[in-house]
């Protein structure tokens, strides 16, 4: 269900993970970017760009979920804008659930509970809404039903969603966190291992669209994404397995033929094409894939590389990487992270899969 709320957001995210990875390019080769006016410019418009999807995404999520729920879009749209606005910090303080000395532990405050707040609040806008159409006349339903929707889900959203999405937020991040950016490396390295092995299953099922809500999430409480860095790993294994079983199936040209044409979207970290048209048909080359991407993704979560944003995969992704030594270094790692799982993926397919397992 989320992924589908998720999905007509993907060219948005991509954009600005891809405007954000380049106006960090500029301030890494150019430190003194601002004394240069054309490249100060280019700097301001694509960290603009970047600015209009993720400080507005409760509204974009909001506007897609109401119109996958099948509520009025807008509403859902104003639902999701209103989780942002400054005023609820206002709204908490006359309820006094605001804390004054630690804002971030109120009970209430602007952007608690984040898109899972959204997600929720709107589903139960749906539903509220088709109740109140359903009840009031045609005459007055253009005017009455907005307003008693808006109302009432506004009232419940910021007294019971808002607050319980907050903690759920809180507890879901701090977890994600305690693995994979652990003080303990064997913590690390087993959780980067394992969420990098289980992502390529969640994308043949079409679920990792799902997983946009904790980015989100993250982003919004800590200011970076560590799972991100991990899971980009599957896409590396595939590729290395992929070139694997091109070496192997000598004589199969159809599939080396869509290898061929898959392959540079792997790398760029579109791993549908080679999923569905190459390892997932193969079964074995599916698992080896996930079993190479281990090692990557061992070695990111060891590094403590996150990103700054999410959206672009592969190779496209490395501008938005960071790490507690720098943004360089990050980026440095994450590459290297790649080609461990390209390496490992290539390797054990290598070794393991023969000619007469390639039955496709």
């Amino acid at each position: 269900m989320t992924g589908e709320i998720f999905k007509p957001l993907i060219p948005g995210a991509i954009l600005a993970g891809l405007c954000a990875g380049f106006a960090s390019l500029i301030t890494i080769l150019a430190p003194a970017y601002t004394e240069t006016p054309p490249l100060y410019l280019l700097y301001q418009v694509l960290n603009i760009i970047n600015i209009s999807f993720l400080t507005y995404m409760t509204a974009w999520v909001g506007y897609s979920a109401a119109d996958r729920f099948g509520a009025t879009p807008i509403l859902g749209g104003m639902l999701g804008l209103i989780t942002i606005l400054p005023e609820i910090n206002d709204i908490s303080k006359t309820l006094l659930l605001y804390n004054e000395d630690v804002p971030q532990q109120s009970v209430l405050s602007s952007g608690s509970g984040g898109v899972i707040a959204v997600i929720l609040g709107v589903y139960m806008l749906a539903h509220v809404e088709r109740f109140f159409r359903a009840h009031i006349g045609k005459t007055a339903n253009a005017i009455l039903t907005p307003l008693l929707t808006m109302l009432f889900c506004t009232t419940i959203y910021l007294l019971v969603v808002m607050p319980a999405a907050g903690y759920v937020s809180s507890v879901l991040c701090r977890g994600i966190e305690f693995f994979c950016m652990s003080d303990v490396a064997a913590v690390r390295i087993a959780a980067g291992g394992l969420t990098a092995a289980l992502f390529l299953p969640l994308v043949a099922l079409g679920m990792h669209l799902g997983l946009s809500a904790i980015y989100v999430t993250q982003l919004n409480e800590s200011g970076s994404i560590s799972l991100y860095p991990a899971l980009a790993m599957a896409g590396a294994g595939q590729v290395g397995a992929a070139i694997a079983i091109y070496l192997i199936a000598k004589e199969n040209e159809r599939l080396r033929n869509v290898i061929r044409s898959a392959v540079i979207p792997g790398i760029c970290g579109i791993g549908q094409p080679l999923i569905f048209g190459v390892t997932l048909p193969l079964g074995k080359p599916f698992f080896y894939a996930g079993v190479g991407a281990i090692f990557g993704g061992a070695y990111v979560t060891a590094m403590e590389v996150a990103s700054i944003n999410w959206g672009p995969s592969g190779v496209l992704a490395v501008f938005l990487m960071t790490a507690p030594s720098g943004a360089v270094w990050g980026m440095l790692h994450y590459l290297i992270g790649l080609l461990i799982s390209c390496i490992m993926g290539f390797v054990i397919t290598k070794i393991t899969l023969r000619p007469e397992d390639i039955t496709i």
